[in-house]
């Protein structure tokens, strides 16, 4: 083999690593900071919810809850015992998050029954007759999960990228 042809062969197999590292290194990045983002803004929705639930103990605590209801998401409302005294769902699937009461917030991403990720925020407060109740409200991640199919599609594919922007339209740039 000439110096020539292994210089390129050299120079190509480095080439690809390099951009194989940086996609990758795009797609994880991408994923943490969107995840982190939709955990911060969960957050700062349970933040209103409590204050709203704290500001106004003369509005049925149902009627507050269902109206601070994410779109794909959920809220109990969980005893010292560990049992629900509340839940609120918009569907069944949600249901399914395990939960325990805790005197301190948290804040992760766990995976649902389907295996798609959902972002929990569980938060302690003081509930009408002076318990201390933990709020757990829940929101799937699927625009998040959509995003990163789309990244992945983008970074991975190189050459094709799907871009769909709803169920019923997907377009393909080549």
């Amino acid at each position: 083999m000439k110096l020539q042809t292994k210089i390129q062969l050299f120079t190509s197999i480095f080439m690809l690593l390099l951009v194989l590292l940086v996609n990758a290194s795009i797609y994880f990045l991408f994923h943490k900071i969107s995840s982190d983002t939709e955990l911060d803004w969960l957050a700062h929705s349970t933040d209103d919810l409590v204050d709203v639930l704290h500001q106004n103990p003369k509005i049925p605590r149902d009627d507050l809850l269902t109206a601070y209801l994410p779109t794909d998401g959920m809220i109990r409302v969980i005893n010292e015992d560990g049992k629900k005294i509340i839940e609120k769902a918009k569907s069944v699937e949600n249901r399914s998050l395990p939960y325990k009461f805790s005197n301190q917030e948290k804040h992760y991403i766990t995976k649902d029954a389907s295996k798609s990720p959902v972002a929990v925020v569980v938060r302690p407060v003081i509930w009408d007759d002076s318990r201390v109740v933990a709020i757990q409200v829940s929101q799937q991640l699927k625009a998040v999960e959509a995003n990163q199919t789309t990244l992945f599609l983008c970074v991975g594919g190189g050459i094709t990228c799907h871009l769909c922007t709803d169920s019923d339209r997907c377009q393909v740039y080549e």
